[in-house]
């Protein structure tokens, strides 16, 4: 993955919020950036290749939680909530699924 501007502002600004607050960024931050995530045609039978245009789930979702943040994701039904928190928690989602994108917890790359 090769960091980008946003990325290094996000991480800038939390390095300037821990100096002034005095935040400690290796405790309790979950940071992610540019998380895309869609799904493949589902394969044939007998494995032949999917049949079916890609469906994107999220594309370029973005954002941070901080120690004692309270954090709502809302969005219509089919909008990709659980997709995104399966994802950032770690969970295997479905084998057809193709996922790009940073998450750091703890300032530790975990993608």
């Amino acid at each position: 993955w090769v960091s980008t501007a946003s990325t290094r502002m996000i991480l800038y600004l939390l390095h300037q919020i821990e100096s002034r607050d005095g935040l400690d960024l290796d405790q309790g931050i979950v940071i992610w950036h540019d998380i895309k995530i869609s799904s493949e045609p589902a394969p044939g039978r007998c494995g032949k290749k999917g049949v079916g245009p890609t469906k994107v789930i999220l594309d370029g979702v973005s954002g941070s939680a901080l120690p004692g943040q309270f954090i709502s994701i809302i969005g219509a039904s089919g909008a990709g909530k659980t997709t995104l928190l399966n994802h950032l928690s770690g969970r295997l989602i479905a084998n057809n699924l193709t996922k790009t994108g940073l998450i750091k917890i703890n300032n530790v790359d975990s993608t």
